[in-house]
């Protein structure tokens, strides 16, 4: 896969961890934007909660250059703010104190790979090599969720409603009454469920409903 295969490549290099972004054009950064992540999971979990994605230096820095640059380009040349250098005090912990960015422009949207290291020791060679490879790693990436994307079954707003009931373990008649509809309706919906993903039963319609999220408890 090429996830493994890049991080097996920027160890090599010297980097401890990886991470592969899609920029929301607004809102927060969410799971959906994340394409690879091999950075430690106890620092992920933090820099969700602690909501670091609005004073991460290197995601504010990748807007203003077109070009790869060391995390600690960015502090040499400016001074970061507190919460900005609370969160690379917390990342050097993790034993992230330097990194190589490399910001993706591609179809009006902007990207990033990003790799994190202890000490950041890299040739003008294996600058240009990283580069060519975070690229090539991000356009595959993001190939492959278009492509996961495009092969989502689409439901109805009323499919997916139906379905959430029948998953609850309710009747047709039952379904009828709570969506207002005749257990005649609801049966249409169950079975345009089952013909869309190609299953022959309930059970497997849910569970197909399920593994696209379509069923929200």
């Amino acid at each position: 896969m090429v996830s493994a295969h890049f991080q097996q490549y920027a160890e090599r290099a010297g980097f401890a961890s990886v991470a592969c972004v899609m920029l929301p054009r607004a809102g927060e950064l969410t799971g959906d934007c994340v394409l690879m992540n091999t950075r430690p999971r106890a620092w992920s979990a933090e820099y969700l909660q602690r909501q670091f994605a609005h004073s991460d230096p290197v995601l504010r820095e990748i807007t203003r250059r077109d070009h790869p640059f060391a995390w600690s380009d960015i502090w040499r040349q400016r001074p970061l703010t507190p919460r900005e250098k609370a969160l690379m005090s917390y990342s050097a912990e993790f034993g992230m104190r330097d990194g190589f960015a490399v910001p993706i422009f591609e179809s009006g949207s902007i990207g990033l790979v990003s790799l994190a290291s202890a000490e950041l020791k890299l040739e003008p060679g294996q600058r240009q090599a990283l580069t060519l490879a975070a690229v090539y790693l991000h356009s595959r990436l993001s190939a492959l969720r278009r492509r996961q994307a495009a092969s989502l079954i689409r439901l109805t707003e009323r499919e997916h409603e139906v379905m959430r009931w029948v998953a609850a373990g309710k009747s047709d008649w039952q379904i009828g009454r709570i969506l207002n509809i005749s257990a005649k309706t609801v049966n249409f919906h169950v079975e345009n469920v089952k013909r869309k993903f190609g299953v022959a039963s309930r059970a497997q319609a849910i569970v197909r409903t399920l593994m696209q999220g379509g069923i929200v408890p």
